[in-house]
């Protein structure tokens, strides 16, 4: 299968059937043209993708109600910011930085140095800044209870009928209380990833706007991925992947992101984006979750992981299945209720509700 190269050399003019793309396209190297002294790699990079994004076709599907009902009051900025400070002081653990180029948690980045990219794209005046930084902050529940920060904003309960605009989302999917938090400096890049877990995620924009790159769950995908450096996006693995959808993703939209699939996040704007978990039984996703659920055992079983890492994975694995189980659950007791509803035993006869489930 042939792959659109990311330089602009010897690319075809654009189509009118792609026109929608352009125009976001355009949209996007706008919103990049301030940045465009910053001589890094990582905004150099930046530059490419976006032109590349604009060929891309269909575009990702997105929900815009989601946003309004996670939380009772609008989420204002200054929370995601009380977040991060209350866990300085209370939860370094479970908060880390890094640039985009290197291994989450792996580069000696701080609090500080966020609030100075944020502060020097807001002002115009880089200096010598060349790096833009991302805050990645996991709510672990279990071990921390905040009292400043986004809970001051109301966080609601994550349910399948918040995310109605997704038509992958199974009414019966189950959302982790747990959740992350992802916060941005302009031009900041989540490196291309593939999740080897057996739960897929949602992530919704609350402040700033992104580009957003998914590409199809495959064989070969996973096998490009597997044998690539997840932790630097290079035009070399993004050429090797198939399949390529994209969104320029604005506050208060959704995508969802399955199970098993490779993505990418590049931050346009300084900004944040909230992270849920799911078991989502869509008939679309079960084969593939059954394959990301091998590889997060495989991941498990490497023969380097340290007995810290080892102790997390388990832990990880533990919280999803728990996690199907409140799934399962859910599922049984809505097929039990519509065998009373219907009656008789000839009830599996009028399946469309039960298929509407999955």
């Amino acid at each position: 299968m042939s792959h659109i190269d990311l330089t602009t050399e010897g690319q075809p003019s654009p189509s009118p059937v792609r026109s929608n793309a352009r125009e976001a396209s355009n949209e996007l190297e706008l919103a990049w043209r301030t940045l465009s002294g910053l001589k890094s790699t990582s905004y150099n990079e930046g530059l490419k993708i976006i032109k590349w994004a604009g060929l891309l076709e269909p575009k990702l599907e997105f929900d815009t109600q989601a946003s309004g009902l996670l939380f009772e009051s609008p989420l204002q900025f200054r929370h995601t910011f009380d977040e991060l400070q209350a866990r300085m002081i209370e939860a370094q653990c479970s908060v880390s930085y890094f640039d985009g180029t290197s291994a989450y948690g792996k580069c000696d980045l701080s609090l500080g140095h966020l609030i100075q990219a944020i502060s020097s794209s807001a002002t115009g005046s880089y200096g010598d800044l060349r790096t833009p930084i991302i805050a990645h902050v996991t709510s672990d529940s279990r071990n921390y209870k905040s009292t400043k920060g986004l809970v001051q904003a109301g966080q609601a309960e994550a349910t399948a009928d918040m995310f109605g605009g997704l038509s992958t989302v199974s009414p019966c999917a189950v959302f982790s209380q747990d959740w992350s938090l992802f916060v941005s400096s302009p031009g900041a890049l989540q490196p291309i990833t593939i999740d080897g877990s057996f739960t897929s995620a949602i992530i919704v924009v609350t402040h700033g706007s992104q580009l957003v790159i998914t590409f199809e769950r495959s064989e070969s995908n996973k096998a490009v991925m597997k044998r690539e450096h997840t932790y630097k996006t290079t035009t070399s693995l993004l050429r090797a992947l198939s399949g390529p959808q994209f969104l320029y993703q604005q506050p208060g939209q959704a995508v969802y992101i399955a199970s098993g699939q490779a993505y990418l996040v590049l931050s346009l704007q300084a900004g944040a984006s909230y992270v849920l978990d799911c078991a989502n039984p869509s008939k679309k996703d079960w084969e593939l979750t059954i394959r990301a659920r091998e590889n997060t055992f495989e991941e498990i079983l490497e023969p380097d992981q340290t007995e810290e890492n080892l102790r997390g994975a388990l832990a990880r694995v533990n919280g999803e299945i728990e996690l199907w189980r409140r799934c399962v659950s859910r599922v049984n007791g809505e097929i039990e209720l519509w065998r009373h509803r219907i009656g008789g035993p000839n009830w599996l006869r009028q399946r469309g509700r039960t298929r509407r489930l999955v």
